[in-house]
């Protein structure tokens, strides 16, 4: 029922996106079709242009280029609004603390994070990417001063690497060759997280997010992550981590041997993870997920 339920999705959004693709064509050329799309509750389906803009947390604007396959994704079949993760970020909010994004990509969560944190340091090595980043920190100019964009890889050591790009999908660009998917390949500079963090004097909450390279992006972070004890938001996938020669047990051991605690979404105190309920967690995920690890002195702020 799973395997079939599963394709049924599969095949429902490419559904979508192709009506999608008709569609939008149709609204520009006729307005009567816009008009009957907004009473019907469909402006966000047969928005005319080359871009959607989203509205997240009331006032945080991002645009998304509809060009692309990845955003039109993005845009039309991921909710952010109702992110659990976008929540999360707003609950862990300090005033006086940095908020640091590993894989910043478009800038979602940065922009966000910056209403809440005193400062954000976004990272993001993808030339094309800090396109699109740059361009939506300056459609917040509230928000601007407060982001420090960084343009590198983050890994265990320095050193120059390869970035696969994905043509169609830019959110799913890895250290890693991509199967499946024609890439454009970036040449890019990594370093390690304690460097890049080194100059920052309260980091409270981190979030990464690279198509697998989360275990080494760690095992270069050891200083940071000691000295502050941040919450850390960290994206699972075995499958990934394996491009890399990990796996996602060593996230949860990592954290656990640093006496955190691994919490499953929608991140509450009770969901907290034993290493057997993890195993459970990520082998029932198709699909990359996240999980929230909190210092253990810090989990009554996640308590009710």
């Amino acid at each position: 029922m799973k395997i079939v339920s599963a394709n049924w999705d599969m095949w429902s959004k490419k559904l979508f996106l192709y009506l999608v693709r008709r569609l939008r064509p149709l609204s520009q050329r006729y307005p009567s079709v816009m008009r009957l799309g907004r009473y019907l509750g469909l402006r966000k389906l047969l928005s005319a242009g080359d871009r959607g803009k989203l509205v997240l947390d009331s006032d945080v604007v991002i645009e998304l280029d509809l060009s692309v396959k990845g955003f039109r994704h993005l845009y039309y079949l991921e909710d952010l609004q109702n992110s659990p993760e976008i929540a999360l970020v707003k609950r862990l909010s300090d005033p006086s603390g940095c908020f640091v994004d590993v894989g910043a990509n478009i800038g979602y969560f940065s922009l966000v994070a910056a209403k809440y944190y005193a400062q954000v340091v976004a990272i993001e090595p993808s030339q094309f990417n800090l396109s699109h980043l740059g361009h939506n920190i300056n459609l917040n100019p509230a928000l601007a001063p407060k982001i420090t964009t960084l343009p590198f890889a983050v890994g265990e050591q320095a050193g120059a690497k390869t970035l696969f790009r994905p043509i169609d999908q830019p959110l799913a660009a890895s250290l890693a060759p991509v199967p499946g998917f024609r890439t454009d390949e970036e040449a890019v500079y990594c370093q390690t997280l304690d460097t890049l963090l080194d100059g920052c004097l309260n980091v409270t909450t981190i979030k990464i997010d690279t198509e697998g390279a989360e275990y080494n992006i760690l095992q270069g972070g050891k200083e940071i992550i000691q000295r502050f004890r941040p919450f850390v938001i960290c994206e699972i996938s075995d499958q990934m981590q394996k491009r890399f020669g990990s796996d996602a047990l060593k996230i949860f051991t990592y954290f656990r041997d640093i006496g955190y605690l691994c919490i499953a979404s929608p991140y509450m105190a009770e969901n907290t993870l034993t290493q057997a309920s993890f195993h459970l967690e990520h082998a029932s995920k198709k699909e990359p997920f996240n999980l929230l690890f909190v210092p253990s002195e810090a989990a009554k702020r996640l308590e009710k």
